[in-house]
């Protein structure tokens, strides 16, 4: 009896005998077995395979961010390329006196993957004031965050062979509104903030006074 694998571009392995042989590693995708016997075969064969799964590196994304707005993502946000395995870390410092808010307009994780937000800066003090977890229950949820300063420092993980694209966040000062946020007017004791488009007419009162939905049909 006998036992011959070919892949393209390697040398054929021919397997013949009674004693298992070791575990064989074949590049690429397509394998020919050919088995032969002579007269009758009496032990055959039992063929065990397997795809070893793809390592993919880890992104690093680490970046420090000093404005008093502005916009953080996962790498996968923007391109399935970078889907994967990731730690990033986000330092945020507006270099202001007003405190600061994190709003996580989309949340994607899988199981596994995980966001945390803290006050201050990475160092500083030995243990960091955790102000959010954030993990796969949050998905398809509006999550604000509110830091009691001016400093926030945001940790995304993803585990190898998520399948999550992560999340897609803003930051900006309290009292004040991205560009392309409207604000919802009102002191802060109305639990003044801002909205997007999207939130304009929806139904639902992201403003605390309602601001998003005045002058809307059925309101």
């Amino acid at each position: 009896e006998m036992l011959i694998i070919r892949a393209p571009n390697q040398p054929s392995r021919k397997l013949c005998g009674y004693t298992a042989p070791e575990s064989i590693r074949i590049k690429g995708g397509n394998v020919t077995l050919t088995y032969s016997w002579k007269f009758w075969a009496r032990n055959r064969f039992l063929l065990k395979y397997e795809r070893e799964p793809k390592t993919q590196p880890v992104v690093s994304c680490n970046r420090t961010l000093d404005d008093f707005y502005g916009v953080i993502y996962s790498p996968a946000f923007s391109s399935d390329s970078q889907l994967g395995p990731a730690h990033c870390q986000w330092v945020l410092d507006a270099h202001d006196s007003r405190p600061l808010v994190l709003r996580f307009t989309v949340l994607n994780l899988d199981i596994g993957d995980s966001i945390q937000v803290y006050d201050g800066v990475p160092g500083t003090p030995l243990r960091p004031h955790l102000l959010r977890n954030l993990d796969y229950t949050s998905n398809n949820k509006i999550v604000l965050v509110d830091s009691p300063s001016s400093r926030a420092w945001v940790v995304y993980q993803a585990v190898p062979g998520t399948e999550g694209r992560g999340f897609n966040a803003t930051y900006h000062v309290e009292g004040f509104c991205v560009p392309w946020n409207f604000p919802c007017g009102g002191d802060s004791s109305e639990g003044a903030m801002c909205y997007s488009t999207a939130e304009r007419c929806d139904g639902n009162w992201d403003c605390a006074n309602g601001a998003d939905e005045d002058g809307c049909r059925g309101c």
